[in-house]
């Protein structure tokens, strides 16, 4: 079905997100993703980074807003920990 194919293609994505968090590349592979059909190929990091670049302006507005609203001076803040999936991607931890 659709939703499982969904289901497997985006377990196999988040496998090879987490891969490229710390490898230049890394490979994807999908068994039986649709119709009995297998998927697999290659990606660098620089395609990831470049696929996510839409998302970066809101990433950006989104930490600008909290900064603003916490009131605190850029100066005194040590550390900022992001949460979540997309915390892994190479341009959120620069």
């Amino acid at each position: 079905s659709n939703k499982k194919s969904a289901f497997k293609l985006e377990d196999a994505v988040t496998k090879t997100k987490k891969i490229l968090s710390a490898n230049y590349e890394a490979g994807i592979s999908c068994e039986c993703l649709m119709e009995d059909e297998d998927f697999g190929s290659d990606i660098k990091r620089d395609t990831l980074l470049e696929m996510c670049k839409p998302m970066m302006t809101k990433v950006q507005a989104v930490l600008d807003a909290a900064k603003a609203a916490s009131g605190i001076p850029v100066e005194q803040i040590d550390f900022v920990e992001i949460v979540g999936g997309s915390s892994r991607v190479p341009w959120i931890k620069e």
